[in-house]
């Protein structure tokens, strides 16, 4: 996997038409420092100090782009909207805020599949 997030790895993908298009991975937004390299708090803990799924609220924000977002803004940089056969494949279910700005962009909750 190509994210560079320490504490989690995601990806997604964007099929147009049966065409894959458009890969997304979680990490910081573009021009920010990587999270391997100290770009994000969180990375800098061990699991022991932070478990997955825990909620940090520590100094300083994640600042991580999440995958399906990446790879949905990758796309929107050449089309205009979601249309109908577009689908998003992701290696996990998006996060409550992610569910919402996809359905705000457009998409239907039937053309969102993940992985468990």
């Amino acid at each position: 996997m190509r994210s560079s997030c320490s504490r989690d790895q995601v990806g997604a993908v964007l099929v147009v038409n049966d065409y894959w298009t458009f890969v997304g991975y979680n990490g910081p937004a573009s021009g920010r420092p990587n999270c391997d390299i100290g770009g994000c708090p969180r990375g800098l803990l061990t699991t022991e100090q932070l478990p997955h799924g825990a909620r940090f609220e520590g100094a300083g924000l994640c600042e991580a782009v999440h995958a399906e977002i990446n790879a949905v803004m990758k796309y929107l940089r050449y089309f205009r909207q979601i249309t109908p056969d577009v689908m998003l494949y992701t290696t996990r279910e998006p996060c409550e805020k992610c569910w919402d700005e996809l359905i705000e962009l457009g998409f239907m909750r039937d053309q969102i599949v993940w992985s468990n």
